[in-house]
């Protein structure tokens, strides 16, 4: 797209009752949209291009041109169409030259390159420092910039104690602005306009915020940090999941949970579900424990839940109390899971991501029985994660021991790639 018609489009774009700041703002974003960084200039420059290396000439054409090439623009460049717009609106601004000069030398032929700056001036004259070209990467990625009103002093101190000029002329007060200032601003141009289940102060919550994208890199952090999503994630890939989560119905129909409502299970297909639920679980638990569990009576046309939880804290008593052999704990015909289990709680209480805790997986296990079968009320999508959760790959649970001493790289590796595309997905994914 021609850079003259790049302007007209902006400049259509603006609201004339926004206050200059505002228009100011508008124009640095909407024109980082539609520019690019000259690369091969600054490649060049470092001669980092070998042959292919522009010419000490081209390299003058570029570093000397008001409008770059192709849209592609060095720091010089970025100023002068950025003035250019701001001269049409009406706008004050100033291109500054600083004193921070690089040399290069092309077989006698020696270029200078000075930094440039621009100051934008609001209608109270307050000044703001603009460097566009560093900020185009954030602008095309919806993320906040970094060289939009920044800092600039007059002198900077060197280490020898001598005091030094940073740009030529007479000293301009830098004009700075909050975090919150912008998120307004952003917010009204139209420049932050996703929403995310995070804010700055709470980070990760149930309400939607307006944010900026690098708002991704945040949530991919602090999940990177922490253990529930990614435990959730990789419990979302057990066969114990996806078996669950779609299942063959008591007449042989095929049912998911991604398009069927449990309250709309007929009676038939949620015993079929708890029966598969703990016929999967028996194979899973005689896997995790090699105890000597009997699944035969699963061809029992008479099966029966409160059989089978009776029979499996039985056979499990010992593994469950580490041999404890005391009577409180003994296993009557009027047996309660719940009074039993509630009772081994108090002299052994467990964490909710304790991986090998059998008692952990046999209580997710009645009360998503519970939840299925006598509509108990209770969040089904997540007890069924956190079910398989106690299934995942060893590899890939952080034990207890493991807090106090350095993390293997593959586990940080595997934790950031199983992550990163939920964080990276659609918007109204993250949650």
């Amino acid at each position: 797209m021609k850079l003259e018609s790049i302007k007209r489009d902006i400049i259509k774009g603006i609201d004339l009752n926004w206050p200059t700041i505002y228009i100011i703002r508008y124009v640095y974003v909407e024109l980082g949209k539609y520019l690019s960084k000259d690369t091969d200039f600054f490649f060049s420059v470092d001669n980092k291009l070998e042959k292919h290396n522009i010419s000490i000439d081209e390299l003058k054409n570029i570093y000397n041109s008001d409008f770059g090439r192709n849209n592609q623009i060095i720091c010089y460049s970025g100023c002068k169409i950025l003035k250019s717009i701001y001269d049409t609106l009406g706008i004050k601004s100033d291109i500054i030259k600083s004193k921070l000069v690089r040399s290069i030398d092309r077989d006698g032929e020696v270029l200078n390159i000075y930094h440039w700056l621009l100051v934008a001036y609001d209608e109270n004259n307050n000044g703001y420092f603009l460097s566009l070209s560093p900020d185009l990467a954030y602008i095309q990625e919806g993320m906040k910039t970094h060289h939009f009103a920044m800092n600039i002093p007059k002198v900077r101190l060197l280490t020898n104690n001598n005091i030094e000029n940073v740009y030529e002329g007479d000293e301009i007060k830098p004009t700075l602005l909050s975090d919150e200032e912008f998120r307004i601003m952003d917010a009204e141009i139209g420049y932050m306009n996703n929403y995310y289940k995070y804010d700055k102060e709470n980070h990760k919550t149930k309400t939607w915020h307006r944010q900026y994208n690098d708002t991704s890199f945040a949530l991919l952090k602090d999940n990177v940090i922490n253990i529930k999503d990614y435990y959730k994630v990789l419990s979302w890939n057990t066969d114990l999941y996806k078996d669950l989560y779609e299942f063959v119905g008591l007449d042989g129909n095929y049912i998911s949970f991604f398009d069927t409502y449990l309250k709309d299970l007929s009676e038939g297909d949620k015993n079929a579900w708890v029966f598969l639920l703990c016929y999967k679980i028996t194979l899973k638990l005689k896997e995790k424990t090699l105890a000597d569990i009997n699944i035969n009576d699963f061809s029992n046309t008479n099966w029966d839940y409160n059989n089978w939880i009776k029979k499996t804290c039985s056979m499990l008593k010992n593994y469950i109390l580490d041999g404890n052999m005391d009577s409180k704990y003994d296993i009557n015909d009027d047996f309660d899971y719940s009074k039993w289990s509630k009772l081994i709680k108090k002299d052994y209480p467990y964490n909710f991501y304790d991986y090998d805790s059998i008692l952990a997986i046999l209580d997710k296990v009645n009360t998503l029985v519970n939840i299925v079968k006598y509509n108990i009320s209770g969040n089904f999508n997540e007890l069924l994660s956190s079910l398989c959760f106690h299934f995942i790959n060893e590899d890939f649970i952080l034990k207890e021991d493991d807090k106090n001493t350095y993390i293997k790289n593959s586990y940080i590796a595997h934790k950031f790639s199983t992550l990163f595309p939920k964080i990276f997905s659609a918007n109204e994914i993250i949650t």
